[in-house]
C-alpha cells in the first residue's frame, strides 16, 4: 500500500511539472492599450520550443511534395536547440533545401494576439535572397500531417512577418484574402507594414536578432506590433475589416475573416532561385517562441 501510494504522488507530481512547463510564458503580455480585448496564455496554442525536439503533438513537418518551394526533405536541418526552433536553409547535393512547421490539423486559431520572438541570419545585406523566411497563417496547415478548415472560397492569410526579397530586402507585415476565389495582386495587398523606400537599400543589416513582434487579430481590424525596450508601439498601420470592398490598402472583406492555422516556415520558392538578382546563399531562421492569446470576440 505504502508503494501505491508513492508511486501516485509520483505520477502526480510528474504531471504537474509537465503541465507547468507546457503553461510557461516567455514573451511580454500583449500591450495594456488593447489587452482588455484578449484573454489569458493559452498554453495548448502556445510553444516556447524549450524541449529537445519539435513537440509533435502540435506542429507537423511542411509538405514535401511541393516541387515549386524547394526540396523540403532533409529534416536535419530543422531542429529544437537551446529553446529555438531553428528552420534553416541551404544547399545539400545540389538541392537547396527549407524547411517549415505547420500547426498539427487540431491545433486551430481563432481571433487573439500572437507574440512571436524570432531571428534570422544569413540575408546578404542590401541584396535579394531566394530565402523566404515567414511566420503565416492560412485555411490549410502545408502540413505532412495535412488539415484544412472548411472556409469555402474566402478565407484570410495572414503573413506576421514575411521577409521580403522583391524588391525590399526586410521583413514586411501585410495580408492575403480571399474572397469569393479571388486574390488580390502583390501592390494591391493591404498591408499592416510596407518597408518604405528607404529601407530597401539603405539600412538593413544582413542579420536581424531578437526581433519581437506581436499580431492582434480582432474581429474588426488587425494590427501588427513591435516590442522593443520593454515597450509595445504599433507597427505600421491597421487594416480594418470592411462590409464595402474586397481590399484595399487598409481594408479587407469580412466575408474573409476565418479561423486558420499558423506556419513557420523557411522556404525557396522556385521562380526565386530562377532569378540572377538574388543571392544564393545559406539562411538561417529562428523562433524562440510563438504565443497565442484568444480574443474574447471570437469568430463561430
Amino acid at each position: 500500500m505504502k508503494i501505491g501510494i508513492n508511486r501516485l504522488t509520483i505520477c502526480i507530481a510528474a504531471f504537474s511539472l509537465a503541465a507547468s512547463l507546457q503553461a510557461q510564458r516567455e514573451g511580454p503580455l500583449p500591450p495594456s492599450s488593447v489587452s482588455n480585448l484578449y484573454n489569458g496564455y493559452n498554453a495548448q496554442l502556445s510553444d516556447n520550443f524549450n524541449g529537445s525536439d519539435v513537440n509533435w503533438s502540435k506542429w507537423t513537418r511542411r509538405q514535401t511534395n511541393i516541387s515549386s518551394k524547394g526540396s523540403l526533405q532533409d529534416w536535419r536541418l530543422s531542429n529544437v536547440n537551446g529553446g529555438w526552433a531553428r528552420l534553416n536553409g541551404k544547399k545539400i547535393n545540389g538541392n537547396w533545401v527549407g524547411n517549415g512547421l505547420c500547426a498539427k490539423p487540431n491545433q486551430v486559431y481563432n481571433t487573439g494576439f500572437i507574440v512571436s520572438r524570432w531571428k534570422f541570419s544569413g540575408q546578404p545585406s542590401h541584396n535579394r535572397t531566394i530565402f523566404h523566411p515567414s511566420i503565416w497563417s492560412a485555411n490549410w496547415n502545408n502540413g505532412y500531417d495535412s488539415g484544412v478548415i472548411p472556409t469555402g472560397p474566402s478565407w484570410l492569410e495572414i503573413d506576421m512577418m514575411e521577409y521580403e526579397s522583391w524588391p525590399h530586402y526586410a521583413p514586411a507585415s501585410h495580408l492575403v484574402p480571399r474572397v469569393n476565389g479571388s486574390i488580390p495582386s502583390g501592390s494591391a495587398r493591404p498591408k499592416m507594414y510596407q518597408p518604405t523606400s528607404n529601407t530597401w537599400y539603405t539600412g538593413v543589416p544582413a542579420n536581424w536578432s531578437d526581433q519581437i513582434w506581436g499580431l492582434e487579430y480582432h474581429v474588426n481590424y488587425i494590427q501588427t506590433w513591435k516590442y522593443v525596450n520593454g515597450t509595445w508601439n504599433t507597427h505600421g498601420q491597421k487594416v480594418w475589416t470592411s462590409w464595402q470592398v474586397n481590399w484595399d490598402n487598409n481594408r479587407y472583406s469580412h466575408a474573409a475573416r476565418k479561423k486558420m492555422y499558423w506556419i513557420l516556415s523557411n522556404i525557396t520558392p522556385d521562380w526565386q532561385r530562377a532569378s540572377s538578382n538574388n543571392v544564393k546563399g545559406d539562411t538561417f531562421f529562428a523562433v524562440n517562441y510563438f504565443e497565442y492569446y484568444p480574443a474574447k470576440s471570437l469568430l463561430p
